[in-house]
């Protein structure tokens, strides 16, 4: 009796995870610990903690001697050291507080330069001025002379190029290649860059990407591909297709209009080849009398703009996008889905079940009173029950939705 329940653990009282420690004790970090008059309780950030001496310095948790350590947030660093970055480091009246992106820091000599938390040599890394034999390019001195020329690219990263060469999105290309406004002799400009060709070549650029690439007179240009001249999409053009090609789908095909036909895809864009006699059903050949044929062939129904195997007794249920399925002697359509009769959307319910909502619902004794939402929906009350806006409540409550 008396004792405390401190995590688990049995302590007597004034002891353990009690708030009134005994003499002798003092409270740090949730637990009474023993500490002596002259000493004091530092706490770290995860809340457990240890006694130093009260003229020590308490740096998350840690004991360290006065003007060290994190005294720097009290401007009370000791003789030889300087604050930086929240803490004392040792330094002299020349050193310098470098502090990086995440606040730490480091002390730099004399001179140095300071580069996101990183000493540096005077006139190096990110100085603003740069030091003999260095250029600044992308914000860092980097070696070079006073001939060359920083490149930069999208990032903002750079680097040093000769006088004679041209920049291209951070990279160095030799004068007229690359993005040159005026190409190199043997060179053609296409797509934005400079590439081999002649004038009598053409540039062929992908309409999406605007990329482009380099194609010989005759060639075909199709959506920045070259193609033999006659083929591809070739349909497109005033030529036309070749010997043996036919146009379908904005494209050349192997093929003739003596033995088939062109079966254009829904966009227009692409196509097959059909044979004599086939159906073109979106862009795919069928048997004649099969898929979307408007005189389906023995033992087929046509249902839902398709031809569809069907028995004698067969019936066509259509859905509400358009598409079909067959039904079964005696069976229902319901909204494009085939039930047995009696059941589902059927006027006329089965035994055991309740027109509610356009539903047959199953019902019994005790629920057989229909209750009907906004929408149209419904479920089956019991008879002790209410019907409010399509739900079941007890008798007698406010209905909120009435």
């Amino acid at each position: 009796a008396g004792d405390l329940c401190c995590d688990g653990v049995c302590s007597e009282k004034h002891s353990g995870c009690s708030k009134d420690c005994s003499p002798g004790m003092i409270s740090c970090g949730g637990e009474c610990v023993v500490a002596q008059p002259n000493e004091k309780c530092c706490e770290g950030p995860a809340g457990s903690g240890i006694v130093c001496q009260e003229s020590a310095q308490c740096c998350d948790g840690a004991c360290l001697e006065p003007g060290h350590g994190c005294a720097a947030l009290t401007d009370e660093c000791a003789i030889g050291m300087l604050a930086c970055g929240g803490q004392c480091f040792p330094g002299t009246e020349d050193s310098t507080c470098c502090t990086g992106p995440n606040g730490t820091g480091i002390i730099c000599g004399s001179g140095a330069e300071c580069c996101d938390g990183l000493c540096m040599a005077a006139g190096t890394g990110c100085a603003k001025k740069c030091g003999p034999g260095m250029l600044s390019c992308g914000g860092v001195c980097m070696s070079g002379n006073e001939t060359d020329k920083c490149c930069v690219g999208p990032t903002g990263n750079g680097m040093l190029c000769e006088a004679t060469a041209q920049c291209c999105d951070g990279a160095c290309m030799p004068d007229g290649e690359g993005c040159a406004k005026t190409c190199a002799e043997g060179m053609v400009h296409c797509g934005g860059v400079c590439m081999y060709g002649t004038s009598e070549d053409k540039c062929c650029l992908n309409n999406q990407t605007g990329t482009g690439m380099v194609c010989a007179a005759h060639a075909e240009c199709c959506d920045g591909a070259c193609a033999v001249n006659g083929t591809g999409c070739a349909a497109q053009s005033k030529g036309g297709c070749g010997p043996g090609l036919m146009s379908c789908g904005g494209e050349c095909l192997p093929g003739s209009e003596d033995g088939g036909f062109c079966c254009a895809s829904p966009s227009g864009k692409g196509g097959v080849l059909c044979s004599k006699g086939d159906e073109c059903c979106d862009g795919a050949c069928t048997g004649k009398g099969t898929g979307c044929s408007e005189q389906c062939a023995d033992g087929l129904m046509r249902c839902g703009g398709q031809c569809l195997p069907a028995q004698d007794e067969s019936t066509c249920c259509t859905g509400p996008s358009g598409s079909g399925m067959l039904c079964g002697a005696g069976d229902v359509c319901c909204s494009g889905v085939c039930v047995s009769h009696g059941l589902g959307c059927a006027k006329n319910c089965a035994e055991g079940f309740m027109s509610c909502g356009g539903e047959c619902l199953a019902s019994n004794s005790f629920l057989n009173k229909c209750c009907e939402g906004p929408t149209g929906a419904g479920v089956l009350c019991g008879a002790d029950q209410e019907c409010c806006g399509g739900l079941c409540e007890a008798k007698g409550s406010p209905c909120a939705l009435a």
